[in-house]
């Protein structure tokens, strides 16, 4: 993925889905992100979200980077909820998913 497709998505995310809150979400691409998880996604003491994603994945693997790009944004919609990933996160991550979709010229 190119980095100008990479902030395309993110600045179309901030856009048309903005955590209901209102904070800030910070995106970091990161060499190295945590054993635990491909990517993250919390909530800073400060107030903001960080979504954190592993730098070469997302410069090498365009489609996949996207499909990971929106299940963390998601979770800006569920992190307060008890099931992780349960029905409003579904919701969630398919409205984040259609608003990258949108335009979006997938490789055959």
């Amino acid at each position: 993925m190119t980095p100008k497709l990479w902030t395309e998505s993110v600045a179309r995310l901030r856009l048309l889905a903005p955590p209901p809150d209102g904070a800030r979400v910070i995106v970091r691409l990161l060499n190295n992100v945590p054993d635990d998880a491909l990517a993250d996604c919390r909530r800073c003491p400060s107030g903001h979200y960080e979504l954190r994603f592993p730098r070469p994945l997302v410069l090498n693997e365009t489609s996949y980077s996207l499909v990971l790009l929106a299940h963390e944004w998601a979770h800006l919609f569920t992190l307060d909820e008890k099931e992780e990933h349960g029905p409003l996160f579904g919701i969630a991550y398919a409205q984040c998913w259609t608003i990258l979709a949108l335009d979006f010229d997938f490789p055959q």
